[in-house]
């Protein structure tokens, strides 16, 4: 499965205004798993300003790619991906839902697989997956 939802999936994860502002940058969301890991890399209000990435993703043994806010006008909590690496590349958007606050840090999210990369295969276009992932600060350095 991770195979398959890294070539289509992973290709740009984003978050909520919410998530981001309580992530920080260098900050992971991963998944239970290990096999999926999403890197904060921008402020959400600069990326939608600029139309540049908030985040990257990596999918363990497939893709990696990047997450657009998609929502700047509404707030709904929906990213755009786009995988830039693997032999299959995929595009489509994710829903991230929850708090960001707590022991835990956990939110619930829901990827869904739209359409290839122009020019490579998507083998799981149409399909939708539900993924828990639960953020760690980024590490701090010892001075």
């Amino acid at each position: 499965m991770w195979n398959s939802l890294a070539v289509g999936i992973l290709l740009g994860l984003g978050f909520a205004p919410s998530t981001v502002a309580q992530s920080h940058i260098g900050g992971q969301w991963v998944d239970s798993s290990g096999n999926l890991a999403v890197t904060v890399i921008d402020r959400w209000g600069r990326s939608c300003a600029n139309g540049t990435a908030n985040a990257s993703y990596q999918v363990a043994g497939g893709s990696e790619g990047f997450l657009y806010p998609d929502d700047c006008e509404d707030n709904s909590g929906r990213s755009r991906f786009v995988d830039t690496t693997g032999v299959e590349r995929c595009v489509g958007f994710s829903m991230w839902r929850g708090g960001a606050s707590g022991p835990s840090r956990t939110r619930d999210t829901t990827w869904t697989i739209e359409a290839a990369v122009p020019g490579f295969s998507c083998s799981t276009v149409g399909q939708v997956y539900n993924i828990k992932l639960h953020y760690s600060d980024p590490p701090t350095m010892m001075r």
